[in-house]
């Protein structure tokens, strides 16, 4: 049902049936943007209605706790029925453990680390000739320069 505000469109109410829809798509993960599209509003308007009427807010946060208690029941499942996946992934979003990787680098046995630097100058008896070298846009064609 609407009700005539003081002037322009009709407010739209967020109904009962609007309330358990705008439940169900959080859980499912939908943005805000995308649950406006869903409902028939634009939204600037599900964003109003989100801080003027409570139930919306509350139905958003609901419908992501339930689908987050989904989630990670059958993950729990998962894990106590021996599937490494699901226990490691348990541990680290859960439990707060990580894997910690590190680099080092050692000489031989275990040694320091031995860094030389040299200089190796050559003589060359011809100048290197180029390869894969493109032809420079100002040119005939055979490589000679135009007049």
């Amino acid at each position: 049902m609407t009700v005539k505000n003081k002037g322009g469109r009709p407010r739209i109410q967020i109904t009962d049936e609007m309330i358990r829809q705008i439940e169900a798509l959080a859980g499912y993960g939908l943005s805000q943007e995308e649950i406006a599209s869903v409902i028939g509003v634009t939204p600037s308007t599900f964003s109003r209605r989100k801080t003027d009427t409570a139930r919306v807010l509350q139905a958003i946060k609901d419908g992501k706790a339930r689908a987050s208690a989904l989630v990670g029941k059958s993950l729990f499942d998962a894990a106590k029925a021996g599937n490494m996946t699901a226990l490691i992934w348990w541990e680290k979003t859960r439990m707060g453990r990580y894997e910690k990787q590190g680099l080092e680098v050692t000489g031989a046995e275990g040694g320091a680390l031995q860094v030389a630097v040299t200089r190796k100058f050559v003589h060359m008896t011809e100048p290197a000739k180029p390869t894969n070298r493109l032809q420079p846009t100002n040119t005939n064609g055979n490589g000679r320069a135009r007049h």
